[in-house]
């Protein structure tokens, strides 16, 4: 059987270029429901990539690059100017907010001279439903360690409960975002991202009217970019970030509080791809099948999905050779390790399949038997001298023909190029060594520790049996080596 371990799964379903956007007037994007939605201030509409790529539908944008959601899947986009501060005049909106399943029915909201201000290029995921009852955390400038609070009650701004609050210790920088999020025990929470101070986020909880820093999570490998998230998933707290260098593309996924990251998403660009210092990466939990969706947006790169999941991951399987040399004999083939593995061939004129052979891996129920190509079919695939180099690998096939050498002697197989997968990408190298093959002595000069003696019926003993035996001879440093003795 395969092996498998209780790690993630981490498959990517599509990705989609994004170099067609004006990178600074799509600074922002956020992914729900399969898709990723992004903000074009230039032209005042939410754009949408999916599985197909850049989708025919549009919806209504905002002045200003910030786009995000709430916890009714509800969209939010900034519309201040860009990159001022949010209009107080109480006749221009400062935020828009609709549902994507009724995009026509938008919710405008409104500030005046004696609202709250904040940052309004960037903005975090929000608690509640902000069509009717919500709340949307700001960040301040490089400089001000507060969170600005706007609520929403009732469908309007509810101004007795927006305002400035301080948290004493954060680390403010440029391109900082407030996420709201709920820890694993349900409890109220925000993450404060900051761009730069790798690998460092902070998690805030609410003290009063203020907040204060609960605890100061280091995620493995995080890079100075903004874009991060926490999320629960099953009873246990996960974390999606910018890895991979500073400004990069890359992401990871980590458990809050381990030293390793589970998953690595690898960078594709050398350099800052966008300028703006932004790599958005979120998590979506789907309870149904108790899988992950991570979106990934990169401004003036790309966008992406992938599918988390959790179960039985394949590791690299082992591999073995078995043929005329052991008597084909399943029950004891020769493992083919880090040396590779050795074994006399004894050529019966009678038995063109004492000098044939193949190679075995755990399939998912049974033995899985790995050939050659038969090109020229003539019902195998014939290994010639001048083949037994280490310049020549060969392909192995799952549907493949037996190989076939060209005599008698002593052979080696080394794995050229292994995988996770049983057969794609698995290549071999044959060599013949110079050595005359014998039923007693060890081939390679080596110090032999135990010599035993297999059946054609998967018996075993230490002398041989009447008729065909495989001979399984196991050296002091590990390693052994089969040949076929007949008695």
């Amino acid at each position: 059987m395969m092996c498998a371990s209780a790690q993630v799964n981490v498959e990517q379903l599509w990705k989609h270029s994004v170099t067609n956007l004006t990178t600074n007037d799509v600074r922002q994007g956020f992914g729900m429901d399969g898709k990723i939605f992004i903000n074009d201030k230039a032209n005042e509409k939410v754009v949408v990539y999916g599985q197909g790529g850049l989708a025919d539908e549009e919806y209504p944008g905002g002045t200003n690059c910030g786009i995000t959601c709430d916890e009714a899947g509800n969209i939010i986009v900034s519309t201040a100017a860009f990159p001022g501060a949010w209009p107080a005049d109480g006749e221009t909106p400062v935020l828009k907010v609709y549902n994507p399943s009724n995009p026509a029915e938008v919710k405008e909201y409104f500030l005046t001279e004696d609202a709250i201000i904040g940052r309004c290029d960037m903005i975090g995921f929000a608690k509640g439903n902000l069509m009717e009852n919500g709340v949307i955390y700001l960040c301040g400038g490089a400089s001000e360690a507060n969170v600005y609070i706007l609520t929403i009650a009732d469908g309007v701004v509810d101004l007795d409960n927006s305002y400035m609050a301080t948290a004493e210790g954060v680390t403010a920088t440029t391109s900082n975002v407030i996420n709201y999020y709920k820890n694993k025990d349900g409890e109220d929470r925000l993450l404060y991202v900051y761009r730069s101070a790798a690998p460092r986020v902070q998690v805030l909880v609410a003290e009063g009217d203020n907040f204060a820093i609960e605890e100061t999570v280091t995620l493995p490998g995080k890079s100075a970019s903004n874009g991060a998230q926490i999320f629960t998933w099953d009873g246990e707290e996960y974390a999606v970030y910018p890895c991979g260098g500073n400004y990069l593309d890359g992401f990871s996924i980590a458990k809050v509080g381990d030293e390793e990251a589970l998953y690595v998403r690898a960078n594709e660009y050398t350099a800052n791809p966008n300028g703006i210092t932004c790599n958005w990466v979120n998590a979506e939990v789907n309870a149904t099948d108790n899988s992950v969706m991570i979106y990934h947006y990169v401004p003036g790169a790309y966008v992406e999905a992938y599918k988390m999941t959790k179960g039985e991951t394949p590791v690299e399987p082992k591999f073995y050779v078995c043929g005329g040399f052991n008597g084909w004999n399943a029950e004891a083939p020769l493992e083919i390790t880090e040396e590779g593995a050795t074994f006399d061939v004894v050529e019966d004129p009678e038995d063109v399949e004492s000098k044939e052979f193949k190679i075995l891996t755990n399939g998912e129920s049974d033995w899985l038997w790995l050939g050659g190509e038969d090109a020229n079919g003539v019902g195998y695939f014939e290994i010639t001298d001048g083949m037994m180099t280490d310049a020549t690998e060969i392909t192995l096939d799952d549907a493949g023909a037996n190989f076939r050498l060209p005599g008698s002697g002593n052979y080696t197989i080394t794995l050229a190029q292994s995988a996770k997968a049983p057969v794609e990408g698995v290549k071999i190298v044959v060599k013949k060594n110079n050595t005359t093959p014998t039923a007693i002595t060890d081939v390679n000069s080596k110090a032999v520790k135990s010599v035993k003696y297999v059946n054609i019926a998967g018996q075993v003993s230490e002398v041989p049996f009447d008729g065909v035996n495989v001979m399984v001879t196991t050296y002091t440093d590990g390693t052994r080596a089969a040949s076929k003795v007949i008695k």
